[in-house]
């Protein structure tokens, strides 16, 4: 993220998700995504 400049990351797809963090979650119907910062 810093190489390409951007300060967030927002994922939006399950698969992306869970390679990211191994949280698992079912929308069920829901809208969901993981939002990801450069801070801790």
């Amino acid at each position: 993220m810093a190489a390409s400049g951007m300060d967030t990351a927002l994922f939006t797809s399950f698969h992306n998700i869970n390679d990211y963090n191994p949280f698992v979650y079912c929308t069920f119907g829901r809208p969901y995504g993981l939002v990801v910062t450069q801070e801790p």
